[in-house]
Formats: C-alpha cells, sequence, structure tokens
C-alpha cells in the first residue's frame, strides 16, 4: 500500500466526501501514517466556481469524519501557503459516461455534481485530462474476502485499512445489497500511475452546466446526445 507516495510530487485537497478543511486534514494524517511527510499538501477551495457555499457533502460514505469515524489525532503537518490550482498540471479524475448513469442521478456522477461549472473549465482548458468513468471502477471491486485477508494480516497498513473500511462496506451493503466496495479513486490513481492498465479513448468532453435542464445538468460527454436520451427516459 501507498508506493505510489513515492512517486507523489503534492497532495491537493477539496470538499466531496467533507468540508475542504477537513480534507486537508485528512491528507495531512495519510501521510504522516505513511511517514512521508516530506509531500506537501495544497489546499484547494472551500466554495463552487460560481461561489455557492451550499455544498453537497457525501459524509455518509465514508463517516463523518472521510475516514471511517475512526476519530484520528489532528496531524502536526500544516498545508503550505500556495493553492492547489497552482499545482495542477496534469488531472485525472472519475466521471460518469453518457452511456452511463451517474451515482447522484441518472446524469450526474458525484464529483461533477460538486461542481460542474468547475468541471466544465478542466474539461474544456486544453489540459491533458484522464477521465476514468464509473463503468471501469465499478468494475474493481474489493471483496468481503479480501477485507478479511487485510483484517487477518499483522502489517501496519493492513490494519489501519481493515478500521477505515467498514463505514465503506457499510454504505455499499445499504445502497447496492453487496459485500463489496467499488474502488473508484484508487482505480483513477492507478490509471494515472500506470496508464497501460487502461485502455483509453481520446475526445472531448463538456459538462452540462445549463440550470433550466436538471435532468440533464452535470452530464459530461457529448451530453447533446445524451440530453434526448434522458429527456425522452424523463417524459
Amino acid at each position: 500500500m501507498m508506493l505510489w507516495l513515492y512517486s507523489l510530487e503534492t497532495f491537493t485537497t477539496i470538499y466531496g466526501n467533507v468540508y475542504t478543511t477537513l480534507a486537508t486534514r485528512n491528507a495531512l494524517h495519510l501521510l504522516e501514517v505513511a511517514r512521508r511527510i516530506d509531500i506537501p499538501v495544497a489546499e484547494g477551495s472551500h466554495v463552487t466556481l460560481t461561489k455557492g457555499t451550499k455544498l453537497r457533502i457525501i459524509d455518509f460514505v465514508h463517516g463523518a469524519d472521510g475516514l471511517g469515524n475512526q476519530n484520528f489525532p489532528p496531524p502536526n503537518g500544516k498545508p503550505i501557503e500556495e493553492s492547489a490550482t497552482e499545482f495542477l498540471r496534469k488531472l485525472t479524475l472519475e466521471k460518469s459516461l453518457w452511456w452511463l448513469n451517474g451515482n447522484v442521478n441518472p446524469a450526474a456522477e458525484a464529483n461533477i455534481f460538486g461542481d460542474p461549472d468547475a468541471a466544465n473549465v478542466v474539461f474544456t482548458s486544453g489540459a491533458d485530462v484522464l477521465a476514468v468513468g464509473i463503468n471501469v471502477t465499478h468494475q474493481v471491486v474489493l471483496s468481503g474476502s479480501d477485507r478479511e485477508k487485510l483484517a487477518s494480516s499483522k502489517g501496519k497498513f493492513a490494519q489501519y485499512l481493515t478500521g477505515i473500511l467498514e463505514v465503506y462496506f457499510s454504505y455499499h451493503c445499504d445502497a447496492y445489497n453487496t459485500n463489496g466496495v467499488y474502488l473508484h479513486d484508487p482505480t483513477a490513481l492507478l490509471a494515472a500511475v500506470d496508464p497501460s492498465l487502461v485502455t483509453c479513448t481520446e475526445g472531448a468532453v463538456r459538462v452540462q452546466t445549463c440550470k433550466k435542464k436538471p435532468v440533464v445538468r452535470c452530464m459530461t460527454g457529448d451530453f447533446q446526445f445524451a440530453a434526448n436520451r434522458f429527456e425522452q427516459e424523463a417524459d
């Protein structure tokens, strides 16, 4: 676990599972656990691109603290003064695709739903963006038997993961009736570290940001085609 930290340049944080301040605290904590406090942490925005402060925080998936309600002590480290945006060059994220329903509603994936306007800026910026859709991440599952193997291990990181996974497993049991968890973010990370693990399709992507079309707002991909599809389904 955490071998990828040896090639990590900077940790950047943003709200989602928790608010940005807590996400930054968790990043600093994880670096201390991995004994890599030499890696800087850059804190992201506390509001959406349009200055919205009513953020959708999904603390019911990973716990109120974002780490399985383990209540770890505060880290000793502090974030650097520079913001996260100054460090972002190649971007990797998980997103929904126009041929697959989202995981917030039929059109929206959770990360895009958090700030569709900002997501659209990223996708249309010309940056080298690697987007790993939930059609891919739903194929990468940590099963109950995998978790049992972790629990039986005496390794430090194995025990750490066993603790923080309890809430995540409970969520998947309630939401999907399955004894396993989808590894969304780890899959996106692995695709960035080792692109040979995935097969990519290159193309232009935009995000539907029109508030007048709530049925398709936050949709990614060829949303003109997809909008017609979802609007017909809604009818």
